[in-house]
């Protein structure tokens, strides 16, 4: 897809754990999401190590919220400069796609337990 192993954020050599883990706009993005899950009181489900970024969650929305961010990660276009904001943005865009998605499907009851 690219004609350099160099990541297009911080010019290090991308392998998949650099893409997902070591590059310091990704580790940017893991740590707003941190944030953003302690202050909802929903830590347990944090990416804290490499590992954890392949780690199922327990709540199905922050699930989705983990896809949509490593989604975003592997990209062409790699996301630089992210802040809370388009954190929530992100977030927010996706409980709207889901609310669509509950009154198309009229499973409005699995998007509340969601």
């Amino acid at each position: 897809m690219t004609v350099t192993d160099e990541c297009p954020s911080c010019n290090k050599t991308e392998t998949s754990k650099h893409l997902l883990w070591d590059c310091i706009h990704v580790k940017n993005i893991w740590s707003l999401l941190y944030a953003l899950m302690n202050y909802v009181k929903n830590g347990q489900e944090c990416v804290n190590n490499y590992e954890d970024v392949f780690q199922a969650c327990e709540m199905p929305a922050s699930g989705i919220i983990k896809a949509k961010i490593i989604q975003t990660l592997i990209q062409i276009e790699r996301p630089m400069s992210w802040n809370r904001e388009k954190l929530i943005d992100t977030i927010k865009d996706l409980i709207n796609v889901e609310c669509y998605n509950a009154i198309v499907s009229r499973t409005t009851n699995k998007l509340n337990v969601k």
